[in-house]
């Protein structure tokens, strides 16, 4: 079953998911835990001649900027993305002084696996933040885009530790990134019961648990939400969403970039980096233009 079936499929496959849901919810929770390893693009090539491949101690794989003596900021993308994801970013933090650690998260990239879920994600990234300090000390700021920022938040939650964070084009809950793929599926109300509950079995949390308002309403440190107003897979509404829950937040709010572009803009990496860099020179909101 296709998550974007025809009409027709997806009228048949409501009327069975009202009566045996686990039919209709198999293929949908196998699409939400197991990531396709894509082709690389172009402008991601370079930085796999620029940086050092490392390996943590989970067993993960992940891309270095910087010589490691600087400042250390720790990086994750988002789903069926790598490392390299974080080319232009590394290369201005670099350029600043600083060392950029990007993981590829469990079952992508070079990392082992086969399975991911935003679970898997904040402990991989609470992990590496726990080596990195034990290693080189505490971690300077942390980076999450896309499902990648959704688990940035939960691992924060959790007791990730950071001085500030940067969240872009990210969910704020779990629960919205499941119901969405279960209305493409074109999954009825007793078949997206099943699909939450499936994924609460396969993954240890419940999606609701993964949200922006459990345990983060009382964070400690500055955070970057950065969202594109026509992000064609996350809604703005997300931002706006983290902006009402998190204590000390500012907004990149950027236009016609969409869900990718923020990551290669360079008016949005240069304002990303001076957060990082110069916090106390950040605006409250910014408008940045395509």
């Amino acid at each position: 079953m296709k998550l974007n079936s025809s009409p027709s499929a997806r009228s048949a496959i409501r009327l069975v998911g009202e009566v045996a849901p686990s039919i209709v919810t198999a293929p949908v929770v196998d699409r939400l835990l197991h990531p396709r390893r894509l082709p690389m693009r172009d402008w991601e090539k370079p930085a796999l001649a620029s940086t050092l491949r490392v390996t943590f101690r989970s067993g993960l794989s992940g891309l270095r900027w910087g010589d490691g003596m600087g400042p250390v900021v720790l990086a994750i993308h988002g789903w069926e993305g790598r490392a390299t994801h974080y080319r232009y970013l590394g290369e201005a933090l670099q350029r600043a002084g600083y060392s950029l650690l990007a993981l590829d998260g469990p079952a992508h990239g070079a990392s082992p696996g086969h399975v991911a879920h935003p679970r898997l994600f904040a402990e991989a990234m609470i992990d590496a933040a726990v080596e990195i300090a034990t290693e080189r000390g505490r971690v300077h700021a942390v980076i999450g885009h896309s499902m990648g920022a959704g688990a940035l938040s939960y691992a924060l939650s959790q007791g990730l530790e950071a001085d500030r964070a940067v969240l872009i084009a990210g969910p704020s809950g779990y629960e919205a990134v499941v119901r969405g793929a279960a209305g493409v599926a074109g999954l009825g109300p007793r078949a997206t019961r099943h699909l939450l509950r499936a994924i609460e079995s396969r993954t240890g949390v419940a999606p609701e648990d993964v949200d922006v308002t459990r345990g983060l309403r009382d964070l400690d440190l500055p955070v970057l939400v950065v969202h594109d107003r026509n992000d064609e897979f996350v809604a703005f509404s997300h931002a706006q969403r983290y902006l009402s829950v998190l204590p000390d937040t500012r907004l990149l709010e950027t236009h016609d970039l969409g869900h990718w572009r923020v990551l290669t803009d360079p008016v949005t990496v240069e304002a990303i980096t001076d957060f990082i860099v110069h916090p106390a020179a950040a605006r409250t909101s910014w408008a940045a233009a395509a």
